[in-house]
């Protein structure tokens, strides 16, 4: 269902992009973000994606067969879904391969795909100067909040993944086969949580700096008797001073560094525990 939810604000947030006042640049938009539409679709060679991340699962639950048919060496005590238990043992196997063979490929691929065209469609908007963002959007964010939006709800299922995890953890205790996933997953979470909206941050800076020097001129030719100016002037100056050069809003900046300081410190813990350090 996260990830879900993330797809459907893949394709509203970048079709809704801010763009220039014309009809050429709604259209350049779309053009540009069709393809990435079109590969999440499963259209093209995202099928050589998606069979990857289906390998991956595969590979995943095959050695986890191999790890519960003897499960005492791997875990160093018995687990339900051993084969000494036979009925919780196939159950199990049967549950294991919904989810990494079947669930889990789709998830990550959708996830993946979508944080990586993120990337580039931002990028190429920018390049291109397709994308206009500006201080008197409503937002507060030079009109990028839905971007933000966005990146949160592709970190959502990665913070759900690691609530699975640790719930495996809790239960089985620690063991080496899971230690590689913990820290991989931490890894590829803080890096989207900070390279998917890069290259949204230095456009939003660049306009930031754009928007400064033309008050900075205005403020030194403008003229009293001026009203008109005046009010432009002043209503530009407010925004300015209340909007962030940020895809995020303030209370998404709460929720971005709880999402990174959640996965950092239950890992370190973790690790610590299990070199005895906190024991």
């Amino acid at each position: 269902m996260a990830t879900g939810y993330a797809h459907y604000k893949f394709r509203r947030t970048l079709t809704r992009l801010p763009v220039r006042q014309s009809t050429d640049s709604q259209r350049e938009l779309l053009r540009l973000v069709s393809p990435f539409l079109k590969f999440i679709a499963g259209e093209g060679r995202a099928i050589f994606t998606y069979l990857l991340c289906i390998s991956i699962g595969a590979l995943s639950w095959l050695n986890n067969i191999r790890q519960t048919i003897d499960a005492v060496p791997f875990y160093h005590h018995e687990v339900f879904d051993s084969l000494s238990h036979p009925y919780g043992f196939l159950a199990y196997k049967i549950c294991l391969f919904v989810s990494w063979v079947i669930v889990y490929p789709i998830a990550g691929f959708l996830l993946v795909s979508m944080s990586i065209s993120t990337y580039v469609v931002l990028q190429r908007a920018w390049k291109a100067k397709i994308i206009r963002p500006h201080v008197t959007h409503p937002d507060n964010c030079y009109g990028f909040r839905d971007v933000g939006s966005l990146n949160i709800a592709l970190l959502s299922p990665y913070l759900l993944t690691y609530a699975l995890m640790f719930t495996i953890i809790a239960t089985l205790g620690l063991y080496e086969s899971i230690l590689l996933p913990l820290v991989g997953l931490t890894v590829v979470f803080l890096a989207m949580s900070y390279i998917v909206l890069m290259p949204a941050y230095k456009l939003l800076q660049e306009v930031k700096d754009t928007t400064f020097q033309e008050l900075l001129r205005q403020s030194e030719t403008i003229r009293a008797k001026n009203t008109d100016n005046t009010i432009e002037f002043t209503v530009a100056r407010l925004c300015f001073v209340t909007a962030t050069a940020s895809p995020y809003s303030e209370k998404a900046k709460i929720v971005l560094v709880a999402f990174r300081s959640i996965p950092i410190i239950t890992v370190a813990i973790k690790i610590l525990e299990r070199f005895h350090v906190l024991t």
